[in-house]
Formats: structure tokens, C-alpha cells, sequence
């Protein structure tokens, strides 16, 4: 059976899930959730699964060398974002 986007996230039963500004439609694309799961959209406690959809930074891997190669894809930094900060 193919496991669900969800579930490919590592989302699971009886888990609390923090999810941030996330983009329209994206809760239905997670969609079937696994039995018992909280989705919440502000932060109360603790959650085991947390995503946050910031639309103003932009979020780069870096790249095998170990340097930010291809702009276009590998861009560090962002509005709001401290000089070396990375997400991941």
C-alpha cells in the first residue's frame, strides 16, 4: 500500500503536528491524515512534527561541495533572516 504524503513525512498516529503558514491547499495534499493526528497552526507544548512556510525566506541544501553553487537553486537568506542562517 502507498503510504500517504503525510505519512512520507514521517507524520504518524496520535501525533502533533505544528504546521506554519502553510500554502493553499496543502492540508488537503496531506490528506488521508493518520487516525489521531492534531494538526495545529500555533504553538502549544510539544510537537514532534514541525513545518513552517515562510514564504519570505528562501531555504538552499548546501550543495555536495560543501559551498551554495547554482544561485538559481541554492540561495541562502532572505528578509528576516540573519546573515549565516540556514534552513534545512
Amino acid at each position: 500500500m502507498t503510504k500517504s504524503v503525510a505519512g512520507k513525512l514521517g507524520m504518524n498516529p496520535g501525533m502533533r503536528a505544528l504546521i506554519v503558514t502553510p500554502p493553499p491547499e496543502y492540508l488537503k495534499l496531506l490528506a488521508p491524515l493518520p487516525d489521531g493526528l492534531i494538526v495545529s497552526s500555533t504553538a502549544h507544548g510539544v510537537y514532534p512534527f514541525v513545518q513552517i512556510f515562510n514564504p519570505a525566506a528562501f531555504i538552499a541544501p548546501p550543495s555536495a561541495s560543501g559551498f551554495y553553487g547554482n544561485a538559481a537553486r541554492d540561495v541562502v537568506g532572505g528578509p528576516g533572516l540573519a546573515p549565516g542562517i540556514l534552513l534545512c
